[in-house]
């Protein structure tokens, strides 16, 4: 229930409000869609990449495009009487592009804070200035609906876990984006973060396998179904 997907109703949301001042957020696949690979800092043994947030001087609005997009995916099974079996499943999903994400993407809780669930059209609807797009963010406990690993909103850091015990993070700070692993104190200097599970896509390539070595399942409350 918690390190599943972003289908669930989730502790925090990201939002893309209507207003150029201090407009909110957006899938973070959207967020990097339209700029080259992640800069790395340093060299590949580093705990994050950084990368400047795209300026589009002289537009009021938030330019924003939503995609739908379709894939096939195989999948390899071994049946009771252990003959393998291939099936096929058509996923389909949104691609979300904000050309001019610089002061428009935020992390929001919802109105009740961690612990308490809520929709996120609820949670949208109550932020200010007005929300074009919301979507999940962060993980939660399904049991309590307490918020898992970091949190930073509108520069409140809400909560801190040890980095020996926290999973891959996405920040704001200083007009740039960050993806990786950080101290508490680093969290400090922070606009907004929330934690995922597994690092995704690293310096333009697929990072799965390794970010899956690096990932801490313990935290996840699904019980045995929590998905592999």
């Amino acid at each position: 229930g918690l390190k599943r997907t972003f289908c669930q109703c989730a502790c925090t949301d990201f939002l893309v409000t209507k207003q150029a001042s201090t407009m909110l957020p957006v899938a973070l696949t959207a967020l990097f869609s339209c700029a080259a690979a992640y800069a790395v800092v340093d060299d590949a043994s580093a705990l994050w990449v950084e990368k400047p947030v795209a300026q589009m001087p002289g537009t009021s609005g938030a330019q924003l495009s939503v995609k739908m997009l379709g894939m096939e995916v195989e999948s390899t099974h071994t049946e009771v009487l252990g003959q393998e079996v291939k099936t096929s499943t058509h996923i389909v999903g949104h691609l979300v592009t904000l050309s001019n994400p610089s002061g428009r993407v935020s992390l929001a809780l919802p109105p009740g804070g961690c612990g308490s669930r809520e929709l996120t059209t609820v949670t949208s609807r109550a932020h200010r200035p007005a929300c074009k797009l919301a979507i999940n963010a962060g993980y939660f406990n399904v049991t309590d609906g307490a918020c898992i690993g970091n949190v930073v909103s509108h520069g409140n850091v809400i909560q801190t876990v040890p980095l020996a015990e926290g999973n891959v993070n996405f920040g704001i700070k200083d007009g740039k984006f960050y993806i990786g692993y950080f101290t508490p104190d680093q969290i400090q200097s922070f606009e907004h973060m929330v934690s995922g599970v597994v690092w995704l896509v690293r310096d333009g390539k697929n990072y799965v396998q390794q970010g899956w070595k690096e990932a801490n399942t313990t935290v996840q409350t699904s019980g045995d179904k929590y998905a592999t």
